[in-house]
């Protein structure tokens, strides 16, 4: 059993998004285990853990605020499929904003 998992905390430019993708290996299942997520408490802005931005495009986990999520989520992976953290600012304003998850390789 392998640990995986990411981060990305960034500057974001208003009107803008910063994303940091990781690729699940072909024929590898990884269960991500946990999810933070660290916005502005506004409504224009939100933190999201996304499986496959370009193809399902499922939402694992989104937050406005501050948040620590337990899961228990199982991806297949193909090689180019990808976890997103993606950091949405809709505001004007730059936001400083950042996630995390971590999970571990089950096959």
């Amino acid at each position: 059993m392998s640990l995986e998992g990411d981060k990305k905390y960034a500057d974001v430019p208003g009107v803008d998004d910063v994303v940091s993708d990781t690729v699940v290996p072909d024929g590898e299942t990884w269960e991500v285990q946990g999810f933070s997520g660290h916005a502005a408490y506004v409504d224009e802005t939100t933190v999201c853990l996304i499986w496959d931005p370009d193809g399902a495009d499922e939402i694992i986990a989104c937050t406005h605020g501050d948040a620590v999520i337990e899961l228990e989520d199982q991806v297949l992976g193909n090689g180019v499929k990808v976890l997103r953290i993606a950091l949405i600012n809709d505001t004007a304003d730059p936001r400083i904003m950042g996630g995390s998850w971590e999970g571990r390789k089950v096959s």
